[in-house]
């Protein structure tokens, strides 16, 4: 999960990334993710700025005063720009997705629960009246969170549907953690979208078909991804600047 960008499309992969493992509040040691499975990305004064696939995809990434993103331009063919807004918090509360070549635009909301934990993702085709009133427009997809209590930000499951043309299509997942801190957000200085406690080792997604892939994850030993594995692809992970 789906934190490049927040459309459609994104939310899927954005998503993918159980009571019975303990937090450990250590505080992690800090790296540069510098390649994933070929995609190169850049820093500059340790803030993440791009990132480049060999082949038609780049991401550049803006941020303001409090390093947080508040912009991503993917480019793949078409040009997408995604606005990120925040509460007080620090919690990511909308996203705005524009896409000028494909004329598209649509708009993300995130609800929180008073323990800080994401419970609803919904995403919205977007116009003007639906600035304030997502009821205006048209509901594209919608993800919800279970947690094994209110104490954690580890989430068991999550529930989501996307509609194509009105039809619903659900999918299903379960999630597993190790009992390391989470240093994800450390890869991009600051990463919204991933907001576990601790490390997911395991994802099993259940297809609208009820096709289950399973999504499996190890970690070196500050608790930073180093392989990522589903149907036996493989896809590895390169750092620098390791502290």
């Amino acid at each position: 999960m789906n934190i490049k960008t927040i459309s459609l499309s994104s939310i899927v992969a954005c998503l993918l990334f159980i009571e019975g493992c303990s937090k450990n509040d250590a505080t992690p040691s800090s790296c540069q993710l510098i390649n994933y499975n070929g995609e190169v990305y850049t820093y500059v004064n340790t803030k993440l700025t791009s990132g480049k696939a060999s082949c038609c995809y780049s991401i550049t990434y803006s941020y303001d005063n409090q390093n947080r993103v508040i912009q991503t331009v993917e480019n793949s063919g078409s040009t997408t720009t995604s606005t990120l807004y925040y509460d007080r918090n620090n919690n990511v509360i909308r996203t705005i997705d524009s896409d000028l070549i494909n004329q598209s635009t649509s708009h993300t909301i995130i609800t929180y629960n008073s323990s800080g934990q994401r419970i609803k993702q919904q995403s919205y085709s977007y116009t003007p009246s639906a600035n304030s009133n997502p009821a205006d427009s048209t509901l594209l997809g919608e993800s919800t969170y279970q947690y094994p209590n209110t104490s954690t930000h580890n989430y068991s499951s999550l529930s989501m549907t996307i509609y194509y043309s009105g039809v619903p299509f659900n999918y299903e997942y379960t999630y597993e953690y190790d009992n390391k801190v989470n240093p994800s957000r450390h890869l991009f200085n600051f990463n919204p979208f991933n907001e576990t406690d601790n490390n997911q080792v395991q994802i099993a997604m259940t297809s609208p078909s009820s096709i289950t892939t399973n999504y499996v994850y190890t970690y070196n030993s500050n608790g930073y991804p180093l392989t990522s594995t589903a149907d036996g692809t493989i896809s590895t992970y390169t750092y620098s600047n390791c502290k």
